[in-house]
């Protein structure tokens, strides 16, 4: 069987507390699968950190290397667009934006960069 990822961001109040990362190692499930959390996303350990909501990360990065997740705010450069990267039965799309008001989704591969996400910086976006 294929070994498993999903990683999360978590959020409390309106901020990033953390970090959750799911892994199944074996399809005997659940013995095969670990919960794994960090504060930090570097250093990961199996002790739980409180939340009230959490964001799938994309698995894709940004032209900086940084890991892009649902509610993160993109800048897409070749069509002046800020969009939220949203999940819906499609996947994983860019929508919400500043610059153009059509109600058109972007793939989220078309990101260049994250420059912040709904929690923090929800004035980048106009609803």
């Amino acid at each position: 069987m294929k070994k498993r990822i999903l990683k999360f961001r978590l959020i409390k109040d309106n901020k990033i507390v953390g970090y959750e990362l799911f892994q199944n190692e074996d399809k005997r499930m659940p013995f095969g699968c670990k919960w794994l959390y960090s504060k930090n996303n570097f250093r990961w350990d199996g002790r739980f950190i409180k939340h009230d909501t959490k964001n799938q990360y994309t698995g894709l990065k940004d032209k900086n290397g940084k890991e892009i997740y649902g509610e993160d705010i993109v800048k897409i450069k070749y069509r002046e667009y800020v969009g939220k990267v949203v999940w819906n039965i499609r996947g994983c799309w860019i929508s919400e934006g500043i610059y153009t008001k059509e109600g058109y989704s972007l793939n989220i591969t078309s990101a260049d960069e994250v420059i912040g996400n709904i929690y923090e910086n929800s004035n980048l976006l106009i609803y």
